[in-house]
Order: C-alpha cells, then structure tokens, then sequence
C-alpha cells in the first residue's frame, strides 16, 4: 500500500476556492457543516466550469478585510502543511477583494503579511490573477501589483476564469509589460475550450506554464511543442471531473501526457470547492491510472522544475524531494548517516550553517544577553555554553574571565569546524558539570535551529522513521549521542506539527 505523506509541490491552488469549514465558521460563527458543504463545496449537480466558479463567489465575499484575507491565506498554507506540500504557489484575483473598501496594493500586501508570518516547514509563494472578463484597464492595474511586489513572495501573473467567450485582447498588454520586468507568467487555458485556446494562449501570451491544459491532448502537434518548449501543465484531475470536462464516466487522458513526454504536476485547483487534498488526487490516479510512486515523484519533480523560484531554491527542495520519496514507507532498517563530512545531509549536522537566534535551554538564571542571541551554527553556540560552566575557582581574575568570555564573540559568526576548535580552547571547565548538562543543551540548539530554519525542518522531517547515524572517520562519545538526539527533535518536531494541524 502507498504511503501519501510523501512530500508534493502545488502550482495551481485558488485561495478563494479553498476556505476550509474552520476558517468559514470564524467568519461567520454559528454555520452548521451541513451549510458549509451546501455552500462551499460543488453541489452534485455542478456541470460546467461556471457552476464550479459561482461556488467561489461566497468565499471572496468572506475576504473582504485586511483580517480575513490574512487568516483565508494563512489557513490554505496549513491546509497545505497538512498534506505535506513542501512548495506552493497561492493564487487570487486582488480585484475582487474591493467590496470594504480596501485598495488593491491592502489586499496584496495582507496575503503577503501572512505568507510572511507562517513559520512552518511548507515554501509558499504568491500568483495574482487578472480574469478573462477584466478591462484592459484591469489587467493593466493587475500588471502593476505583479511588478510593485515581485520582490516580496508576488512571483508571477496569472490569467483565469472562464475561456469562453472572453478572447485575449484585453490581457496581451498586461502580459508583455510583466515579461519585460522578467517576470514569469502562467495562464488557464484548455479547460472549457480545446486545444486551440492553449495554442492561442501560448502565442499570445508567451506564457511558461498553462493552468490546467488537459485538452492539449486533442492536438499532437500542440503536444510535441509543449514537450519540445518546455511548458509546464498544472493539471487538476478533479476538477476537471466536476466541471465535466472530463466527466468520472470518461477516460482521463492523463496517460496521453505521459506517452508524449509533457511536463505535468498534480493539483487540486480549490480545495474547499472541489473538496479534495493533493493526497486524494494521488490516491485517485493510482486507483484509476495505475500511477505507481515513481510516477507521482515524476510529476513532482516536473513541478519543482516548473516553479517560480530561485535555481538554489529548487536545488534545496530536490534534495528534500528526493529523500521524501526514498523515506515514504520505510522505517528504523533504514540508515542515514548525519555528518558533516557527508555533502548530501549537511544542512542537518550541527556545523551546518543554520543562523537562528538561541532563547536558552530552560534553566531558570539563563543569561541571554551573554549567552544566547544569534549564532549561525548549532556547533558554535554550543561551544558558547561552556562558559556558563567554568570553575569559579579558577577566575577570581577578571582578566581571566574576560578572556573566555571573548571567546562567545566569535563563536557567534565563525564555522562549525572553527568554533569546535575555539571551544577546545576555553579553560578553567567544570568537566562534570558541562558533562551533566550538555546533552540537553544540544538538544536545546538543535530544536531551536530547526524551527527557525524551514528548508533544514523539512529535510529532518523528510527523514521519515528512518535510523539516523554519525559515523565519521575520529569517532567518539558524541557519534553516538548526537544522532540520537536529532532523531529524539525530530519526533518532537513531528509532534508539535501534528498538534497544531488537529
């Protein structure tokens, strides 16, 4: 049986059409479930993608204030946290969030603020979208909002709703003002319409990416170019189900995509409405397509590649990929060595640079200020805590004690490797005090190093259940220690994340 927690990359995701019941219920305080699923979700009868999209007009009505828009993108990134999404790219049209009289440049800046305050292990980045049935006037004023907050988790322009009846005249515009500020753009296309509307979109629009374009199937020569261009599909199987592009009874061309060599990631457009995870979305192309875990780890791979990011962002989210799927499903027999010396799982040794600001390890009389603050390794701030442990014995001078305090300074900045040797260094240790409390003290940095770095929390939880080691070429006490506590983190961090999404 396979695993789902497997990690996944979501490109095609509506904020406004994934609201989940507890985020309705606090805007309106009192809604049954029953009224929730009336509303929110498809009804049976759905048949046509403008049935699927009046569901959403309920929804933006719910995300008219600076508050609700921050609490609708900050409840989709959890629902994400729980379907193990590692990436994911959130998209709105900021136009429609008007009504209480916010201005575009509030709106976008609320879901941004929210982006920014989730602290957890899901990379979330932002689309806005103008729609088929906008002015050129309002595509243009999209444009700009792309453009002004590009640089602050805005990464692309999108082009949605409806294919039919609207053409392309009002949006080119806006679109080659994007790309000339070298900023990507997607747009929905072959979904209502065949494959003459991806054919038209891509020529138009000279988009990288097309979201959904699963009729691109009914041209050869369209799919030859998309393999042989490089564009992406974000194909969302359910939702072309409800829409009735491709009713349940049908057969889902997926496998077309596949024998052609396209680039194509899994999606769930709108959770909420189409009430479905990307888990279920998996589930469903194995029951249905036969799909086997590679084909799944393809299509995320494909995704990943197809993201709006930086080319370091990718190279970390493989890496976080590629041990996900190896972990999905195994257990403790499985061993993963954790060294430094090791390049592939370097970000989770304790002389990896991971800069994190350290708040002490519970005790009572912790000094802050002297002893904790920014460091950017675990290692170095380690090393740091001896001195909290001196004989006082022996620094009745304070020229003494100066000088191995000097030592804190520079442990806060320097290597893992470096600050190792420095903490070797320092005299006058209490040996069976340090010694007593060191254990705890690592496990103290290593916690707080984790939930302040979100690419080096999701590579430990990437790890699954397997058995972490630390083999190295000098072993001692700590080759066996450490790993022990990582994985004891790691179970904790597990946990906590579990706690939070029940």
């Amino acid at each position: 049986m396979i695993n789902f927690t497997f990690p996944k990359v979501e490109l095609h995701l509506h904020i406004d059409c994934s609201l989940s019941f507890n985020f309705v219920s606090k805007v309106l305080p009192g809604i049954s479930r029953e009224e929730y699923e009336r509303v929110y979700n498809t009804p049976v009868d759905c048949c046509s993608l403008n049935d699927y999209l009046a569901c959403a007009k309920a929804a933006i009505a719910l995300m008219q204030t600076r508050e609700q828009i921050f609490d609708a993108t900050l409840d989709v990134i959890h629902q994400l946290e729980q379907d193990h999404v590692i990436y994911g790219e959130l998209r709105f049209a900021p136009l429609q969030h008007l009504e209480n009289g916010l201005t575009p440049e509030e709106v976008v800046e609320a879901s941004i603020d929210a982006v920014k305050s989730y602290q957890g292990p899901v990379k979330v980045n932002l689309i806005l979208c103008t729609l088929r049935h906008f002015t050129r006037e309002q595509s243009d004023l999209t444009a700009d909002l792309v453009i002004k907050y590009h640089q602050q988790g805005v990464v692309a322009l999108d082009l949605a709703a409806d294919e039919v009846g609207f053409n392309l005249e009002n949006h080119a515009a806006a679109f080659e003002k994007v790309r000339q500020h070298k900023i990507p753009c997607t747009a929905h296309a072959g979904e209502a319409r065949g494959a003459e509307s991806v054919i038209e979109t891509l020529s138009l629009l000279q988009t990288k990416r097309i979201g959904h374009g699963i009729r691109s199937v009914e041209d050869e020569a369209l799919l030859e170019r998309l393999k042989r261009d490089q564009i992406h599909l974000e194909i969302c199987p359910t939702s072309n189900h409800i829409t009735q592009v491709y009713p349940k009874g049908e057969n889902y061309p997926i496998e077309k995509l596949k024998e052609a060599k396209v680039s194509f990631g899994i999606n769930t457009d709108g959770r909420a409405i189409s009430n479905v995870t990307l888990a279920d979305e998996y589930a469903w192309l194995v029951q249905n397509k036969a799909w086997t875990i590679d084909d799944m780890f393809q299509a995320n791979v494909d995704a990943l590649n197809a993201a709006f990011i930086s080319n370091e962002e990718r190279s970390a989210m493989m890496n976080i990929l590629l041990l996900g799927f190896q972990s999905t499903g195994l257990g403790p027999e499985t061993k993963i060595n954790i060294y430094a010396g090791n390049r592939e799982f370097i970000e989770l040794s304790n002389f990896a640079k991971r800069p994190f600001d350290y708040s002490g390890d519970g005790e009572p009389d912790f000094d802050k200020e002297k002893f904790g603050g920014f460091f950017e390794t675990v290692e170095g701030a380690f090393q740091a805590q001896k001195v909290r442990f001196l004989d006082p014995n022996l620094f009745t001078e304070s020229p003494r004690y100066d000088a191995a305090m000097s030592h804190i300074a520079r442990l806060r900045t320097c290597t893992g490797s470096q600050a190792k040797i420095w903490g070797q260094e320092i005299q006058g240790l209490n040996r069976d005090a340090w010694n007593a409390h060191s254990s705890r003290i690592m496990k103290s940095l290593l916690m707080q190093s984790f939930q302040q770095n979100p690419y080096a929390f999701r590579l430990l939880l990437a790890t699954g259940n397997a058995t972490l080691t630390h083999h190295q070429r000098n072993e001692d006490a700590w080759s066996v220690k450490f790993p022990k506590l990582l994985m004891e983190v790691r179970e904790e961090l597990r946990r906590t994340r579990e706690n939070i999404q029940s």
